[in-house]
């Protein structure tokens, strides 16, 4: 997950996890405090989704949530 950033560091990051299968989610530019790094992972990266951060929680919670159950 990429948030709100003021510098491209976390580009490399997010192009590890890509080469790794890894799901890339990327905060909205419209949501973003500073929309440096959403920007940077998302003109060099396809990201899985763009989301606002409330969304990503809601996401995020629909991805695990039959796992969590199952894990309690």
């Amino acid at each position: 997950i990429i948030l709100s950033g003021a510098n491209t560091d976390g580009l490399q990051g997010m192009k590890t996890i890509h080469e790794n299968g890894g799901h890339i989610i990327t905060q909205s530019a419209e949501d973003a405090a500073v929309q440096i790094m959403p920007e940077a992972v998302r003109l060099n990266i396809k990201s899985n989704k763009t989301l606002t951060a409330i969304k990503m929680a809601e996401y995020l919670n629909t991805l695990n949530y039959g796992k969590f159950r199952e894990n309690s």
